[in-house]
């Protein structure tokens, strides 16, 4: 029996078989953050990312098509866990009925906390410079403007207390 008609015929090989690429795809993720921050994104290689993830080197292109794309995962699905936890905060504050400066307390330590935690995604961020990409000066763009924009929010809802 073939294995695209063993997946027609059962649905628990198809969830099987997405559950392992995507084991996969957090391996590579998780190499190439590593090996990222260790040797600078020019210097990484995908040899290295495959190596370190334990997966061939043809692996690497099932999921993506560059280290480049990779480093853009890394970067883009990285920061979206801070933004959900800044969030998340913004959500809360009315309910808790929390002050202006209350949110700016809690967002900048949730902010400081990430990083200290994330060191090696923080280095990743700013190490695309050596090939180009702008994600680092776009991060620190990103969160700038998001600070400011929760401020003036916080400050238009007249809690300043």
């Amino acid at each position: 029996m073939s294995e695209e008609s063993e997946t027609k015929e059962n649905p628990k090989s198809s969830g099987r078989r997405a559950r392992r690429q995507a084991e996969t795809r957090n391996r590579l993720l998780s190499a190439s953050r590593k090996v990222f921050a260790n040797t600078g994104v020019a210097y990484a290689t995908i040899a290295q990312i495959a190596k370190t993830a334990d997966v061939g080197f043809g692996t690497f292109y099932l999921h993506f098509q560059t280290k480049e794309e990779a480093y853009l995962a890394v970067i883009n699905e990285g920061f979206a866990r801070l933004d959900e936890q800044l969030d998340e905060i913004l959500e809360v504050a009315p309910v808790q009925q929390l002050s202006w400066s209350e949110v700016i307390n809690l967002q900048i330590r949730q902010f400081f906390d990430f990083a200290s935690e994330n060191y090696d995604l923080f280095l990743v961020g700013f190490a695309g410079l050596d090939i180009g990409m702008r994600s680092g000066i776009e991060l620190r763009r990103h969160y700038a403007d998001r600070f400011i924009q929760m401020l003036a929010q916080e400050i238009s809802r007249n809690q300043v207390g």
